[in-house]
């Protein structure tokens, strides 16, 4: 092979080293959680992250030993100034399901939760124009509260990590986990504490999770409609949506009480049983 090709192949091998080694990575610090009576906070970090619209993360934990308690954002998808929030998608005994996503500021009432795909534009031109959040960072802040007493470390596990680029298409991330240990039992009150913050945190998320998913659909359906149409100058907002959406309810439900109201046609004689006409007893008599 001449100089010049080796060099090609070279310059090749490199490029497709530096692609395989793109990819991000989330760390949860610190990598050794060490648990005695009282909660401790757990870090959600990024490295080597592109710009970022959202993320979702799943962990798995030893439901015997720790519980989630709280969740909060930490911090790295408002970190250029965009409204972001943070909640959990899934809670259950030894597994955490949790997203960010950057929020549409100006719909975020009217939707409850606010959280939308980072990519659908909004009235003061959308995510296309907004600075996003990329590198490292901390992406969340995960609380976990002791139940009992554990044998040597248990595995604090990344099970999943997707991270949302700024066109809204998926970038898997390399995960890397941790390990928990509780050295003592805590107090029973403050065990039944933790129980039922965490059982608040799960009812949150079923509440909430069907919410947010009915307004992500919307959103993305907007999204995509004011795509198709933008060539034509026409200009819709969210708010437009939504009464949209209130407007078909309330004809659905209209319609349904003018014809729950109405009552049933007669059918053949059953309803006029004297036969004359609608007329008591009814034989006509000519």
């Amino acid at each position: 092979m001449t100089p010049i090709g080796m060099v090609v192949v070279a310059a090749a091998l490199g490029s497709a080293s530096a692609r395989a080694q793109a990819a991000p990575v989330v760390e949860i610090v610190p990598s050794l959680v060490q648990l005695s009576s009282a909660p401790a906070r757990v870090e959600l970090m990024v490295r080597g992250a592109p710009e970022t619209a959202g993320f979702k993360i799943e962990l798995v934990y030893d439901a015997d030993s720790i519980v989630v308690t709280a969740l909060e954002s930490g911090g790295f998808l408002e970190s250029n100034g965009a409204t972001a929030a943070v909640v959990v998608r899934q809670a259950g005994p030894g597994r955490l399901t949790i997203a960010g996503d950057i929020a549409d500021a100006a719909g975020a009432a009217d939707r409850g939760e606010g959280v939308r795909d980072a990519s659908a534009p909004t009235d003061a031109g959308g995510a296309a124009d907004a600075p996003l959040a990329s590198g490292g960072g901390r992406l969340a802040v995960v609380t976990f509260a002791p139940l009992a007493r554990s044998e040597g470390s248990r595995p604090l596990t990344i099970a999943g990590a997707t991270l949302r680029d700024r066109a809204g298409a998926p970038v898997d991330a390399d995960g890397v986990d941790a390990q928990v240990s509780v050295s003592e039992d805590p107090p029973a009150e403050l065990r039944d504490e933790a129980l039922a913050q965490a059982r608040a945190l799960a009812e949150q998320a079923a509440s909430t999770g069907g919410l947010a998913g009915i307004a992500a659909t919307i959103d993305r359906a907007f999204s995509d409609l004011t795509r198709r149409i933008g060539g034509a100058g026409v200009g819709l907002g969210p708010q437009a949506v939504w009464l949209a959406v209130l407007a078909i309810g309330l004809a659905v439900v209209g319609l349904g009480w003018y014809f729950g109201r109405r009552p049933p046609a007669p059918t053949g004689g059953a309803a006029d049983p004297g036969g004359g006409f609608g007329q008591p007893g009814g034989d006509l008599t000519v």
